[in-house]
């Protein structure tokens, strides 16, 4: 995890076990409470907001570019502080609306005029607000149960291509940062939420291309399924009949479905028709 941040602001990376028990670190008790990981021993930690409209963010690079054209499922889980750590800037009832996920070709900078006295403007430059793709919508979770976790999940299609870079945090301006419960009640509380099992996936989408059958009661049609998307290796099974490559042969009429896997099990189906001539009709008089 990078702390792709504000000036002076730290992120943080808290793990469990191993060689990383500090307290103001560690899973499940750290810096602003108890909380468990929603899955494995670590997870990260941000500051969405504070009244000065300081905030963190977190950004990583992804395993591969995106691809123009495809549609990839974007997924990660967020929980609330219980603010019971050692650091009481912590409030656990503090919560705010933006926790988003924007993608980039390149690494995002902040900008060298964004200084302690400039928190309320946008992250990274400043006059020119950034959009993120994936968006929470509404106030997140403010209850603070060690095992509760909220998924924010959505689906971007990349037009250009080339993006390589997910950073995840408060992008709205101070003014446009929805808090429960209003600054005025709690003038010196800080919404900080918890990061964990952040996941974008390529879409897996299928077409068939066809060969209608020759004669009236052939079986010489076929099929050929095509995949976009998802992780290759793909597997294929056709219905009826059990095939298994990509194309199915020696296909009477009728309608074929199949079934595609990819190699991270996720699935998509399609179906396609083999048509048939008319029978020829033979008339003797």
């Amino acid at each position: 995890v990078n702390p792709a941040t504000s000036v002076n602001s730290t992120p943080d990376y808290n793990k469990g076990g191993g060689a990383c028990t500090v307290a103001i670190v560690s899973v499940p008790k750290n810096i602003c409470g108890y909380k468990f990981a929603h899955s494995g021993v670590a997870y990260a930690g941000i500051y969405t907001i504070d009244p000065r409209g300081y905030r963190e963010y977190i950004q990583n690079k992804l395993s591969s570019p995106m691809q123009a054209g495809v549609t990839y499922y974007v997924s990660y889980w967020v929980a609330k502080e219980q603010g019971t750590g050692t650091d009481t800037y912590c409030h656990p009832s503090m919560a705010t609306n933006g926790l988003d996920a924007y993608f980039s070709s390149t690494a995002p900078g902040i900008d060298p005029s964004y200084t302690e006295a400039t928190y309320n403007d946008p992250f990274l430059y400043k006059g020119n607000p950034i959009t993120p793709q994936i968006q929470s919508g509404g106030p997140l979770i403010t209850n603070t149960y060690p095992n509760n976790w909220e998924q924010i999940s959505g689906y971007y299609t990349s037009s250009k291509g080339g993006e390589q870079y997910i950073t995840l945090g408060n992008f709205n301006t101070f003014s446009n940062t929805i808090t429960s419960p209003a600054w005025y009640t709690n003038p010196t509380g800080w919404a900080y939420y918890y990061i964990d099992d952040v996941s974008v996936t390529p879409v897996i989408t299928a077409s068939i291309t066809t060969t209608n059958a020759t004669c009236n009661g052939g079986n010489n049609g076929s099929a050929t399924a095509t995949a976009n998307g998802g992780v290759a290796p793909y597997k294929y099974t056709w219905s009826p009949g059990g095939q298994t490559n990509q194309t199915a042969t020696g296909l009477s009429a009728g309608t074929y479905t199949v079934t595609i896997t990819d190699n991270n099990g996720c699935t998509v189906t399609a179906t396609a028709t083999i048509t048939q001539p008319a029978p020829v009709v033979v008339s003797i008089s």
